[in-house]
């Protein structure tokens, strides 16, 4: 498991990242992380767990290792195929940034 927790919580994150554990929880889809639970640590800090992806890599480093166009257009259509996802359910990823993306099947050239 991969377990995010919020520290230190306001009320106006807290809101947040239940919200954000929600959403999580009802998407499906082998492009985005599976949901597995969300809470609050016994010191009142709320907190997501999630599954832990061991295969693969974020896509930054995958961008700067990928030294010619075709590596990166396959690196930015598996993000927008993900990200394709949730934007058919009108939820819009606000943070969206190469260490939020993660290359499950590993840098371009390998499927």
């Amino acid at each position: 498991m991969a377990l995010k927790v919020l520290r230190p919580p306001s009320s106006r994150d807290i809101e947040r990242f239940a919200r954000e554990a929600r959403v999580l929880s009802r998407l499906r889809h082998p492009a985005i992380v599976r949901y597995v639970s969300h809470g609050v640590t016994g010191e009142g800090e709320p907190f997501m767990a999630m599954e832990w992806l061991d295969e693969g890599g974020p896509v930054g480093p995958a961008l700067a290792r990928a030294a010619h166009a075709g590596g990166s257009a396959e690196v930015v259509r598996r993000a927008a195929a993900a990200l394709a996802i949730p934007h058919a359910r009108g939820i819009v990823h606000r943070d969206i940034k190469p260490s939020n993306l993660f290359l499950r099947n590993g840098p371009p050239g390998r499927s």
